[in-house]
């Protein structure tokens, strides 16, 4: 499928409370933030994520941040593509990648159906509230392809909380959030529970990655 240039950016609505306050910090501290979540540890699953993936598959970074992850999709052959709603982190990503970004907002994106092998939210879709969250797993579901990968990490807890720098982060339940994916014929294979001990993290939730299929 017809990817864009290297850096580009796509025109989107006014983000949603959450995300745009996030965005603001993203924006503002971008070099620091790409240098501390690039020294840090591939999320989890990722390993595994990138072992069952089909060769040169289509993939797509929802919330790509400095890239992390799609260094080593590029490297392998893969067709990827990032995108993130801070234009200098989608900067950063491209740079450090080699992959193609878009600057914009994810729930802009309009892709046909199964044009993606395998597709990331890595520390995105919980800046998303319910009804958006929903909106995102469908529309993520639409564009996989069958047994597509996808891979989310989010935080466990109940409700919505604020982290020190003041970002905030919808909390989900474990059981609930697979309940979910299920929901949207997103099938866990995998899901691991990760200490906030020793992450990027600086709130006191813990991690959930869940590895998913499409059925």
């Amino acid at each position: 499928m017809p990817f864009p240039s290297r850096s580009a950016a796509i025109p989107g609505r006014a983000p949603g409370r959450a995300l745009d306050h996030d965005n603001h910090y993203y924006e503002a501290n971008a070099e620091a933030y790409a240098e501390r979540t690039l020294r840090a540890e591939q999320a989890p699953l990722f390993e595994r994520f990138e072992a069952i993936l089909p060769p040169r598959a289509a993939i797509l970074d929802l919330g790509c941040g400095a890239g992390r992850e799609l260094k080593p999709l590029v490297a392998q052959g893969h067709d990827c593509l990032g995108i993130d709603l801070s234009p200098s982190l989608a900067r950063i990503a491209a740079r450090h990648s080699g992959a193609k970004t878009i600057a914009g907002d994810f729930r802009e994106l309009d892709f046909p159906g199964e044009a993606f092998s395998g597709i990331l939210a890595i520390a995105s879709l919980l800046h998303l509230e319910g009804g958006e969250r929903e909106a995102m797993l469908a529309s993520i579901a639409h564009w996989l392809r069958p047994d597509g990968l996808f891979l989310v990490t989010m935080k466990l807890g109940t409700g919505f909380d604020h982290a020190a720098d003041g970002r905030g982060y919808a909390l989900i339940e474990k059981r609930s959030w697979l309940g979910t994916l299920r929901s949207h014929a997103l099938e866990p294979i995998e899901a691991m529970q990760t200490a906030v001990a020793g992450t990027v993290s600086n709130s006191a939730h813990d991690w959930l990655a869940v590895l998913a299929r499409k059925s």
